[in-house]
Formats: C-alpha cells, structure tokens, sequence
C-alpha cells in the first residue's frame, strides 16, 4: 500500500516495551528452547529436519502471502503463516479488486495444511493486500492461534489511506471467532510474541503493542514484524515496515526501521523480505546495511524498487534477489530451504548462461544460471538491456537519468534513429562528449561536418526531449535556422544553415557560425542593413 509515516519516540518506546515483555515473559521458555534444539541434532541421524519459507507469487502483485513450514527429525510437519494476500471480497458499494484467494487456498491444500498442524497465522496490519484473504484461509485450514493488531479508523490520520481497512479486519476477526482459534490481539505472559514452530524454529514478534491514542499516517507503520532463528540462519518478514513518522510529531522521530536498528533487532538476517513490496519509504539504506542479507526477496512489483535501493540490493546480494513478479509464470512459490548445517537451497531454477526463453519472454542467465534483472549485457559485440521485470528491452528505455534505444531485435541503437517521424541522435563509440554508448544527445550536436540541434528538456515547442529541431531555433538570444525537409538547398534535414536564407518572401543571413545578423553589415564587400527581426532591408 502507499508511502506511510510513523511516531519516532512513540515507537521506539513501544518496541522497548514489547522486547521488555518478551525478555520479562520468556525465561522459563529460553532453556527449554536451547534443549529442543540440542535434541534436534540428536535426531538428524535418523531424520532429516528442516524448515522451508514460501514466498507466494500471485501473479506478481503487491500482496503477501508467506507460508512457514517446519519439518521434525520424525517427520511431523508444522506449518504457520503471514499474511493471506488480496480476495475479491470489498464492502458494499467498493471498487472491485484482483483475488488471490483461490491461489493460496490452493498451495496451502498441496501442503496438506490442515488444523492439526497449522500452527499459527500473523496478520501483519490491516490492509487488504495483507490480510484480505484471512477469513478464507481461516476458515478453510482453521489455525490453532491467529496473531492480530487491534485495528480502528480512528487510529489513521489520513482519511484517504482508510480504504476498506475497519473491513478486512473485521472479517478477519469475526472468522477467528467462528472457527474457534485462539485469538491472540494483546501479549500477555502466555501468549508473548515469542514461540516454536516445530522443534527448530523460534519466532519473534515485535512492534505488536497497541496504543488506542497513537496516530499513524497509515497503518503501516504498525506492521508487526516476524524474525524466525533456526539452525544459525534468521528469517526477517518485514510486512509494510517503513522510515517515516507522522507529519505532525512534536518530540523526535525516528521510523520502525530505525527503531529496530537502534534495538540491535535486525542484525545479520540471511533471508530478508523487502518491505512494503520495495515501495520507496521503506528498506532504507541504513536499514539494509543492518540486516546485510544474504537473500532478499520482494513480494511485488520490481519497478516498485528505487533506482538507488536497487544498486544497493545487487551490491550485497546480486544473483541471490528474487522478486515474485519475476517468477510468477514459473513458480506457485519462491520457497528457500534451510538445513540443519544451516545451508540455504532454493527453488530457483537454474539456466543455461546466455539467452533463455520463458514464459514471459526473452530474458537472460548469468554464469550462475540466475536470471538478470535492471541490467545491460555485451554479448557478440551488441548491447541488450534486461529490465526491471527481467525482460528483453524495446524501443525507448530510461535509465540511470539517460534515453536509450533498443531495436526490434533488443539491439542497442546508435547513431540517428528516425522514430514516429521525428529524428534523434543515439551517442555512437569515442563520442567527445564522453558520454555512455547508446544515450540520447541533446543540445547542438557536430555530425558530418555539419551542426545540428536535438530538443533539450522544456524547449519552447513542447517538443519531445532529443528530438531533431527544425526551422527557427533562438538559443541563448541568438536564432539560429536548421535545414527542414524538402529545403532549396538540397541540405540534410535538421542541419544549421549559413549564409543567405529566403523566408517567406524576406531574406535573412546566418553567419558561419549560424547566428542570424542584424544591423548593419559587410558582405563580401558590399554593406547591408537588417532589422532587428533579421529581414533585409536594404
């Protein structure tokens, strides 16, 4: 869901006090925890234990649907959830929405997810793309606890950021209620925010607290987040976790991500959920550098993701970022594996290196055999360009602040490119500007001995950024007159004229430079006069 902001000081002190309830609270519950572990080890001889993380596709759309799964040395399964995805369901008199309700239902059946094993489900906050589905999984699998926020309007500052928020999580409640789960909306020295999955995995809740009187510019800013500690390896689900504060905070203010940071909450994940689906406002430099994953995975759309996050995320991670939007038409789920050595395998399917055909397209594998995304390859001596969904680029492409184009074929443009009847220059190899092989020239532009102008932003004509200028330009208070098409002189189009020039019954003349003359002037030895609009007077 969109960009939210949060409370600093607020935050900081509820996280205190949630970590202060989880320590005050699990005593009796760390040594335990520490056995089951040393007895899972003892197992591994005659079992084969191990906890698996399914990242749901749905098509590739901003929404969450995360399934845990843990498996004992005798085999048992235990499975928990967070999140449920989107549904069709809206309130009465709403904008009908995309539904992933059959998807989910549907994996979860394959899993043989039932109430007998389903542990837990976490519904992160209540927006629709989060727990819009949660009356359906509720229902149909019947968790044994349901972990949830209390939830009121009254609670979000902006009115626009309400949406169907009360609904969903009424709907969500009233299903917990109607299949008798354990309801879990307060910790309490019980019910803690700190508990088992199976015999491996712990799991930690934070930013769970409730304040009735906190305001929130969107309810993000609650998520509760899920770090899962199993076999030396950390799980962190981020939900729509974010940096911003409320607009209207008196004392200081500080974001949940750097709350966390400031708890020492967050260090070292290996396996780390992008959140609010890579949205800006959230996964902040400092809030990567941090977790300094191992793996990240994005639950959405990759152009979400900005630019500099981006750079961030193949600087620490390159091949090992996977994005659902990316394998939607591959995989029902991005799942990763961890062992009891605390190795991490994935589903991913590996490429042959070079071109591979998908079903979404032409996209390309490194030597690793993992598909690219946001990236430019050399390859036979031509450049291509992989885009944020992973794709063979065409036709225009922007990237890092400069127009590119790509042919039919993906093959990178250079030189003049004649597009929707209008001409543009792509910088060919050794240009003297130094610019990048391929990027669009704007300003006046040297070619064949002869000057040409292209468009540079906020051109007078409203004409596209690059394209070729014909006719009058005036450029820093001098005009100049570039060739049009079909020109007596038999010149290239676009190209700057010198000398005399007839215009519409009147003549003008454009030094060797290009700049029109007026005045009083000498040529070739004889004296003429223009006025101050360049036409001859005598």
């Amino acid at each position: 869901m969109p960009i939210n902001r949060i409370g600093g000081r607020k935050m900081l002190n509820r996280i205190i006090k949630n970590i202060g309830l989880l320590m005050c609270c699990s005593v009796m519950l760390i040594t335990p925890a520490v056995t089951a572990n040393a007895a899972v080890e003892e197992k591994t001889a005659s079992g084969t234990p191990s906890v698996k993380v399914h990242f749901l596709t749905l098509r590739g759309a901003d929404t969450d649907a995360i399934v845990l799964e843990a498996t004992d040395a005798d085999g048992t399964k235990h499975f928990g959830m967070v999140d449920a995805a989107d549904d069709t369901n809206v309130p009465p008199g709403g904008a009908s929405t995309p539904g992933y309700e059959d998807e989910v239902n549907e994996y979860l059946t394959k899993l043989n997810v039932n109430h007998d094993n389903f542990e837990f489900f976490i519904g992160t906050h209540a927006h629709s793309d989060h727990i819009g589905g949660a009356d359906e999984v509720i229902r149909a699998f019947h968790p044994q606890k349901v972990y949830i926020k209390p939830y009121s309007d009254d609670n979000v500052l902006s009115a626009n950021r309400k949406w169907d928020n009360a609904y969903v999580y009424a709907d969500t409640i009233k299903a917990a209620q109607d299949t008798n789960a354990k309801l879990i909306t307060k910790l309490t020295p019980v019910d803690n925010g700190e508990f088992k999955l199976g015999e491996s995995a712990d799991i930690e809740l934070f930013n769970f607290e409730y304040d009735p009187n906190e305001k929130f510019y969107d309810i993000n800013s609650a998520s509760i987040i899920t770090k899962m500690s199993v076999f030396g390896r950390k799980v962190l689900l981020t939900g729509d976790m974010n940096t911003y504060t409320t607009s209207n905070v008196e004392d200081d203010v500080y974001g949940l991500e750097s709350a966390l940071i400031r708890m020492n909450l967050v260090k070292d994940i290996d396996i780390y959920k992008l959140a609010h689906h890579g949205i800006a406002g959230s996964n902040s430099k400092a809030m990567l550098d941090e977790a300094n994953p191992k793996y990240i995975v994005q639950t959405g759309y990759l152009g979400n993701i900005p630019n500099a996050t981006m750079a961030q995320i193949n600087q620490k991670v390159g091949s090992k970022f996977y994005s659902t939007s990316s394998y939607y038409n591959l995989l029902s789920a991005i799942v990763f594996t961890i062992n009891t050595d605390g190795s991490i395998e994935t589903n991913i399917p590996k490429f042959t290196p070079g071109f591979v055909t998908t079903p979404r397209g032409t996209q390309y594998a490194d030597s690793n055999g993992a598909l690219i995304y946001n990236q430019w390859i050399l390859t036979g001596n031509k450049w291509y360009y992989f885009g944020a969904n992973g794709l063979m680029q065409r036709g225009w492409v922007y990237f890092e602040n400069r127009w590119y184009y790509l042919n039919a074929d993906g093959t990178m443009k250079t030189g003049w490119l004649l597009d929707s009847g209008r001409w543009y220059y792509l910088y060919e190899d050794g240009n003297t500007d130094r610019a990048p092989v391929g990027s669009m020239k704007t300003g006046w532009l040297l070619n064949g001995n002869r000057w040409y102008y292209l468009n540079e932003e906020g051109n007078t004509d409203g004409a596209p950024v690059g394209s070729m200028k014909t006719s009058w330009l005036l450029w820093k208070g001098k005009w100049y007159y570039l060739n049009p098409e079909g020109n007596a002189d038999g010149a290239p189009v676009g190209s700057m004229k010198t000398g005399w020039l007839s215009y519409y019954g009147n003549w003008y003349y454009l030094l060797s430079n290009g700049e029109m003359v007026t005045g009083t002037v000498t040529i070739d030895g004889k004296r003429y006069t223009f006025n101050s609009d360049g036409k001859l007077i005598s």
